[in-house]
């Protein structure tokens, strides 16, 4: 699955679901570019600030509460790590596992090799 179906495929779901709004779409699109820089990986490997800067977010709040809806509605699965020199995880939905290319499976679970290759401080 390319980028562009997968922006497609995201957008199409989410103009019927109520939900979602123009944060929740910022940060989808944060996800999917950070997952690009990063070779279509999946899961991606992220850090909030970082997401916060590509999604224009300045509130943690409004982060935090667009990952809960982006998980509830099935379009990501969000495995925070709590640690700042790990970082946390992403699973795309829908997108296979270390590169866009086919389904992932629904029963794929666990933190999985994220092979984050960012700097803690966000570098």
């Amino acid at each position: 699955m390319t980028v562009g179906e997968l922006v497609r495929q995201f957008i199409e779901t989410a103009t019927d679901d109520p939900t979602i709004g123009p944060s929740h779409i910022a940060l989808y699109l944060a996800i999917v570019l950070t997952s690009e820089g990063q070779g279509g990986r999946n899961p991606v490997g992220i850090y909030s600030r970082r997401l916060m800067r590509k999604a224009k977010f300045s509130a943690t709040t409004t982060y935090y509460k667009c990952m809960r809806d982006l998980q509830a509605g099935g379009h990501i699965r969000y495995i925070p790590s709590f640690d700042p020199a790990i970082g946390s995880t992403v699973y795309l939905a829908g997108v296979k596992n270390e590169g866009y290319g086919g389904e992932v499976a629904s029963g794929d679970s666990g933190r999985g090799d994220v092979g984050v290759a960012e700097a803690a401080d966000g570098r």
